[in-house]
């Protein structure tokens, strides 16, 4: 069974911070559910005004934390 990962959750998982900072910069930018879901590498993230909506669980057992 294939699996399909959408570039954001790609970049994420491999903590390719130029591909994140390339894919959040579009004019609109939704960060779907479960998007960064065990992205344990990833340390960090600045989330850009063009992000219209977070999707639910976006960071859930991630090292990123929304207050």
């Amino acid at each position: 069974k294939e699996f399909y990962h959408s570039p954001i959750k790609y970049a994420a998982n491999k903590n390719n911070q130029e591909i994140l900072n390339l894919l959040m910069s579009q004019e609109q930018f939704e960060i779907e559910e479960e998007c960064f879901k065990d992205c344990k590498k990833l340390k960090h993230i600045t989330i850009p005004s063009s992000v219209v909506s977070i999707g639910r669980n976006s960071f859930v057992f991630s090292m990123i934390y929304l207050p």
